[in-house]
């Protein structure tokens, strides 16, 4: 037991304390060119500050007059907008005592700082360093009110959707930037919407007009790849088809169709997958409803076929989520889901197990960039097993997959990545999952390791338990000409396109209760290798991995796996 929460402790340490120094890209299963959907408001230079020296020279103040002064308090005028306790803690520090102007320009410049940190980007306070008078200092603060809101270009949504969203900087007196933006990034969040925004001089003095500028054409996503991720005995190769379309019900809703069917064998009986899931937004804060239904089908060949072994499984579920941090930088979603599964197996035409699981899930998933070149994701969910909703499976039921499961568990999964530029062409990717459960799982609960999106050594789902850690170091580099462009591919540069990486991949599991001779109580997976990324674009990428397990303490190439996907999208 220790071994695995040591294992766990590590996966997660090997994110989270590179988190704190630099910075990440997370990732899934599927391989995809990253596409930036935050295309935000046009950045607006403000108006480059008076300097201290330059407000004495206007105010002609002479030289003597640059010498500390007696400060007995301040009066600051014009700040609604902030609250009077954190102006008098500001100012707290700066009086009855003798200041240089520059130190008096620093309370101003504190003040300034505060409306930033609420958003204000555009206010600014100023010390009247002229009217100093009786030791008491003017403060003017200039908080820009909101002017018209004008939005244009849009076709497919309506007005009322764009400014129900954009509407929440019409609660401050000012324009709160900060507010802005995040609502600009989730109407961003909606299907085949871009908005941006960009700021003029109002018709009434001192106020700022917002123009919301709309490009909303119709667009129906689809994505398709092959890859050799499956199971041997099932179907090595795989088709994967995504397709979605948005607003089919309500503004801003999205229904997405997922499917993957095996090329071993073309049959959907002998190896399919299917979900459908449809979201909507609930409000104008980014809060979402959805609905999700899966099918799973499979049948198992090679030199098990005479066993007539297979199953299938059955899913669905609902979720509420809410994105409490959406910026630029940073993101915070919560979400709360009940998830519903019926799983099936069958062997020599007689049903082997029946496990009838229903969970309640809480996730906070958390992505952030920093400037140190780099993007880090972490996240944490807790599940709890409920066996008296919709006839779930019982504790010691015969046909369940593991009879002494408690299917009242509680489980917890951990992942994590980085993404961390090292130089122009040269990155570290760190990822790293765990889960850990006290009781003993039924086995779609269980955690798997092996495959191509864990130890890639290994088989898919080589090893499972109730708890278990995945680990994994990425070098990735364009060592070869990649500054280079070529022509024929529209000037793009080699170093864009081609990306070789040298990557060390580490799992284990530990299995709760075991009952069988066969089982070990904790087993651990190690790999190595190799491999290419090609990208061409947001529209093209494949990729290529060579690796070779570790087996008894040695690295044995007859044992290598070769793991090939590639996308394309229109």
């Amino acid at each position: 037991m220790r071994r695995i929460i040591k294992g766990i402790v590590m996966s997660a340490a090997a994110v989270v304390v590179p988190y704190l120094c630099f910075a990440q890209e997370s990732g899934n299963g599927l391989l995809r060119p990253t596409v930036r959907r935050d295309a935000l408001y046009q950045e607006i230079q403000e108006a480059k500050p008076v300097t201290q020296d330059e407000g004495i020279k206007q105010a002609g103040l002479s030289s003597a007059q640059k010498e500390k002064v007696y400060v007995k308090s301040y009066a600051v005028k014009g700040a609604t907008l902030l609250d009077r306790a954190v102006i008098d803690r500001i100012v707290s520090h700066y009086q009855d005592r003798e200041l240089t102007f520059a130190e008096i320009r620093q309370v101003a410049d504190a003040i300034t700082a505060a409306y930033k940190a609420q958003g204000f980007l555009r206010a600014n306070a100023t010390a009247l360093l002229q009217e100093i008078k009786d030791g008491i200092v003017v403060i003017e603060v200039n908080e820009p009110k909101l002017g018209e809101i004008t939005i244009t270009g849009n076709k497919n949504y309506t007005t009322g959707f764009i400014s129900g969203h954009i509407d929440v900087v019409k609660q401050d007196k000012a324009l709160n930037e900060r507010a802005l933006g995040r609502a600009v990034m989730l109407l961003n969040d909606s299907p085949s919407l871009r908005v941006s925004t960009a700021f003029k001089e109002g018709a009434q003095p001192g106020t700022t007009d917002v123009v919301v500028t709309v490009k909303d054409a119709s667009s129906v996503p689809i994505v398709l790849s092959y890859d050799n991720y499956g199971n041997k005995l099932i179907s090595r190769n795989r088709f994967n088809l995504y397709i979605a379309n948005g607003s089919m019900i309500t503004e801003g809703d999205n229904l997405r169709l997922s499917a993957i069917t095996g090329l071993d064998r073309i049959d959907i009986n002998r190896y399919s997958y299917g979900q459908l899931n449809y979201s909507m937004p609930l409000d104008y804060q980014g809060t979402k409803g959805a609905i999700y239904y899966a099918n799973t089908l499979y049948d198992v060949g090679g030199e098990y076929v005479s066993y007539k072994i297979n199953g299938k499984a059955n899913v669905a579920g609902l979720s509420i989520s809410n994105p409490v941090i959406r910026g630029v930088r940073s993101n915070l979603t919560v979400k709360l889901a009940f998830d519903y599964k019926n799983v099936y197996s069958y062997m020599l035409d007689v049903q082997k197990s029946r496990d009838k699981i229903r969970t309640i899930g809480l996730s906070v998933s958390y992505n952030a960039t920093d400037s140190l070149s780099g993007r880090s994701a972490i996240g944490l969910t807790y599940y709890r097993g409920i066996n008296n909703i919709a006839s779930g499976t019982r504790r010691g039921d015969p046909l369940a997959s593991r009879s002494y499961a408690d299917p009242e568990f509680n489980k917890y999964l951990f992942y994590g990545s980085r993404t961390q530029k090292i130089s122009a062409n040269n990155s570290l990717i760190i990822k790293a999952s765990a889960q850990y459960s006290m009781e003993p799982l039924l086995v779609a609960e269980k955690f798997s390791i092996g495959g191509a999106t864990s130890v890639r050594g290994f088989t898919s789902s080589a090893l499972s338990g109730d708890s278990g850690y995945y680990a994994s170091l990425e070098f990735q580099t364009s060592p070869v000409f990649p500054d280079v462009t070529i022509k024929a591919l529209n000037n793009r540069k080699i170093g864009d396109m081609i990306k070789f990486a040298l990557f060390v991949d580490n799992g284990g599991v530990y299995r709760d209760d075991v009952r069988q001779s066969s089982e070990k109580r904790d087993e651990f997976l190690t790999s190595m290798g190799a491999g290419i990324r090609i990208f061409y674009g947001p529209r093209f990428s494949a990729k290529i991995d060579y690796s070779v397990p570790e087996k008894d303490g040695k690295y044995k190439k007859a044992n290598s796996e070769t793991n090939l996907q590639t996308t394309i999208s229109f």
